[in-house]
C-alpha cells in the first residue's frame, strides 16, 4: 500500500508536505523523516504512468530542497529521464531553483545530459533568465556551445528570449558568438529578426559577424 501511494504524484506531494512539517528540530522527528524518505527512495526509480517521472522529479519541480536532499542521501538515481527526457536537474534549472541545482550538481548530477529536444539544463536556465543557475552550471563544466536538436546553442536561446543579462554572462564566459544553428542563423540573426536591439548591440560589441548569411536569406544579419 505504501509503495502504491508513493508512486502517485498527488499522494507523494501530500506525503512530503506533511513530513516536512514534522521537522521541528526534535531528534525523533528528524529520524522518522529521514527513515521514511529512504523508504520512498526504493520506489523512486519506478516511473509514474503518464509522465515517467520519479519521486526526485516531483520534488525538483517544486524546489523542495529538503525533499530533494533526502532522496539524494537515500541513494536515488540522479539522471533518470522522464517522458520528455528531462532529469531532475533539468527541472530545477528550468525553474531557477539554484539551491536544488547546487545540491544535485554536488551529488554528481550530469550537467551535460540532453532531453528529447536536445536541451541541456543550461539551455533551460538561459531560456528563463535564471542567471544564478546558469553561473552554477557553467562553473560545473556545462558547455554554453552545446547544440540542441535545431542547432541552437545557449547563446541562441538567450538571444531569442531577449535575456540580455544571460547573453552577457555567456559572452564573458566565454562562448562562441558566431555559431550557426541548422537554419544557418547565428545568435545575431535571431536577435535582429526579433528586433532585440540591445541584444544586437551587445553581440556586435563582442565580435558577432554581421556579414554571415543564413540559409533562408541573402541579407546580412545587421540589415534585418
Amino acid at each position: 500500500m505504501f509503495y502504491d501511494l508513493a508512486l502517485k504524484t498527488s499522494h507523494l506531494n501530500f506525503f512530503f508536505s506533511n513530513l516536512t512539517k514534522m521537522m521541528d528540530g526534535e531528534r525523533t522527528s528528524c529520524i522518522i523523516f529521514y527513515s521514511v524518505c529512504v523508504c520512498v527512495c526504493v520506489c523512486a526509480r519506478v516511473m509514474s504512468e503518464h509522465t515517467h517521472s520519479t519521486a526526485l522529479h516531483q520534488r525538483a519541480k517544486v524546489g523542495d530542497v529538503e525533499g530533494v536532499a533526502a532522496l539524494v542521501e537515500g541513494g536515488c538515481s540522479l539522471d533518470l529521464q522522464d517522458k520528455v527526457g528531462n532529469t531532475a536537474l533539468h527541472e530545477v534549472s528550468y525553474h531557477g531553483f539554484s539551491q536544488c541545482v547546487k545540491l544535485l550538481v554536488k551529488a554528481g548530477a550530469d550537467v551535460h545530459i540532453r532531453n528529447k529536444v536536445g536541451n541541456t539544463p543550461l539551455h533551460l536556465a538561459c531560456q528563463n533568465d535564471h542567471s544564478k543557475t546558469a553561473r552554477l552550471l557553467l562553473m560545473e563544466g556545462s558547455s554554453p556551445d552545446t547544440k540542441n536538436n535545431i542547432g541552437d546553442t545557449c547563446l541562441h536561446v538567450a538571444a531569442r528570449y531577449n535575456n540580455l543579462h544571460l547573453v552577457k554572462i555567456l559572452l564573458n564566459f566565454p562562448c562562441s558568438v558566431n555559431d550557426k544553428n541548422l537554419a544557418g542563423d547565428t545568435a545575431l540573426h535571431v536577435a535582429a529578426t526579433l528586433n532585440h536591439k540591445k541584444t544586437v548591440q551587445l553581440l556586435l560589441k563582442f565580435g558577432a559577424d554581421g556579414k554571415i548569411k543564413n540559409k533562408a536569406s541573402t541579407f546580412q544579419a545587421v540589415k534585418r
